[in-house]
């Protein structure tokens, strides 16, 4: 009969048991937390795809942006990734309107583990902005009750990364005088360290509200934006002009009071594109120089700086004209510039132009001050010196507009004050009619035998051309037309008829000035 063999189990020892236990509870809890993490995680994806997150983003976008109304278009998500066609934000304050297209965007999965939405990459096709000259403040949130997982699972921040957007447009300011940024491209990293956005600038085209400013294409600029005290910085822009010559831009902006400063460094500019009007054919040259501005909800507070015209020249105006014939000397004609400067300020909605200096080396010198007010009102006094030892120092009448020299600056001048009146668009002057006045003068000191000659001069001091022999027909203004008697047509003071041409002589000079004082 077989033997039945007892097989004897040994006894587990205590040491691995406990090991057991312990390997099997740490897969236990690995599995629970891995399922805690899967759960949360869809939990938060199904949350971020409903339309409660949608609801949300739209309200927090009210609160935030401290706007009446906004709207989001429903999200296309794509794993890690979101598309929405767009975003409109209406309001009455800061922001009045904002609009965004094609947004496509990237975010860390990881991220919403430690309860934060980070946005990795964002890009926004077309952004425009249209901000008022309020101060920019949030909105109070109300408080209430939260939910479980709202405490706990949910995003609690939010953060950018980097973004870009291919067309943005600002517009900043009143309504009719705003200041416009328009197809600029922008692309924006995040600085964690200094907690700030930091924005590089290309292209497009600014236009600023100032009178006779040209428009400027944006070659590059550099912005950052503080958000927790809402301030933006300007270290570095540039701008060029299709004319020629660039403008150097630095600034700072404080979105709670919406005040701002600037600092312009100006370079080469042409005056054609600054000037306006019939100015631009008569001042040839670039402009350099810097100005200081600043503003706020109000508009522009504070305009001051310095204006050189550098390689400049003036043609064609009539009291340079009028000059030339005075002393009988062409140079006065096209006056090149050895030195034009001004200093400029903006205070209470007009222009205040100091410290005015152009100099034609050598021949004139003109210094003063002159006032821009609405309407484009001129008033200003201005002083025209010329070469005290020119030939035209002997003509009859010089002494009559142009004074002795004075002690110092321009010493070697003689003065003449000039009163400036008008408006931009068709501005006076006092000096013309004093050189007239001096040219009627010369006529009675010379004698009528010279009537002719004198008439002649005088004649194109009016504007009147006559030929090469004095005998021209002369210019038309009014509809009347001045005849300038050829010098034939003058009486010689033979002894027989000396009386007659006398007389003859004396009704010539005296119908010249009647014609003189009545243009």
């Amino acid at each position: 009969m077989p033997r039945i063999r007892r097989i004897r189990r040994k006894k587990p020892r205590a040491g691995s048991v406990w090991k057991k236990l312990l390997l099997w509870g740490v897969l236990g809890m690995l599995v629970l937390a891995a399922a805690a993490v899967a759960g949360s995680y869809l939990y938060v994806r199904a949350y971020l795809k409903s339309d409660g997150f949608l609801a949300m983003l739209e309200q927090s976008a009210v609160d935030d942006m401290n706007v009446e109304t906004a709207r989001i278009d429903p999200l296309d998500w794509d794993g890690s990734g979101i598309r929405c066609g767009g975003v409109t934000m209406e309001g009455h304050e800061f922001l009045t309107s904002l609009q965004a297209r094609n947004i496509e965007t990237k975010f860390s999965r990881w991220e919403l583990l430690k309860r934060a939405f980070v946005i990795t990459s964002v890009n926004i096709a077309e952004l425009k902005l249209q901000l008022a000259p309020v101060p920019f403040r949030f909105r109070e949130k109300p408080k209430g009750a939260r939910s479980w997982a709202e405490e706990n699972i949910l995003p609690d921040t939010f953060r950018l990364e980097k973004g870009s957007i291919d067309s943005l447009f600002v517009s900043y300011g009143e309504a009719g005088r705003p200041y416009v940024l328009d197809g600029t491209r922008v692309e924006s990293t995040y600085d964690a360290g200094s907690s700030q956005y930091r924005f590089e600038m290309q292209g497009g085209r600014l236009l600023l509200p100032f009178k006779g400013c040209p428009e400027f294409s944006l070659m590059s600029g550099t912005a950052q934006f503080n958000h927790a005290s809402r301030r933006v910085n300007v270290p570095s822009c540039r701008l060029t002009t299709a004319a020629g010559g660039y403008l150097d831009i630095k600034g700072d902006w404080d979105g709670s009071s919406s005040s701002w400063t600037a600092n312009m460094v100006v370079n080469g500019v042409p005056a054609s594109s600054v000037l306006e009007g019939h100015w631009k054919k008569h001042v040839q040259g670039s402009v350099s120089g810097g100005i200081d501005l600043r503003g706020g909800r109000d508009g522009v507070t504070h305009v001051a700086g310095l204006a050189r015209l550098q390689g400049g020249m003036l043609t064609g105006l009539p009291v340079l004209d009028r000059l030339a014939l005075f002393c009988g000397s062409s140079r006065f004609r096209n006056l090149p510039l050895h030195e034009a400067s001004a200093q400029f300020s903006y205070q209470e909605s007009a222009w205040h132009i100091s410290n005015i200096l152009v100099e034609s080396e050598n021949l004139v010198r003109v210094e003063g001050w002159l006032e821009i007010g609405k309407g484009g009102a001129l008033t200003g006094r201005l002083q025209v010196g010329l070469r005290a030892d020119g030939l035209w120092k002997a003509l009859p009448g010089f002494s009559d507009v142009f004074s002795v020299s004075r002690q110092g600056a321009g010493g070697n001048l003689a003065w003449a004050n000039v009163n400036i009146g008008g408006t931009l668009d068709n501005p006076s002057e006092d000096l013309s009619a004093r050189l007239i006045k001096a040219a009627g003068n010369r006529l009675t000191e010379i004698g009528m035998g010279k009537a002719a000659e004198v008439a002649d001069v005088a004649a194109r001091l009016l504007n009147r051309g006559a030929g090469e022999n004095g005998a021209g027909d002369g210019a038309e203004r009014n509809g009347r037309k001045f005849r300038i008697p050829a010098a034939d047509e003058v009486p010689v003071p033979v002894v027989p008829r000396l009386q007659d041409a006398a007389e003859k002589g004396l009704k010539t000079g005296n119908d010249l000035m009647n014609e003189l004082m009545n243009w």
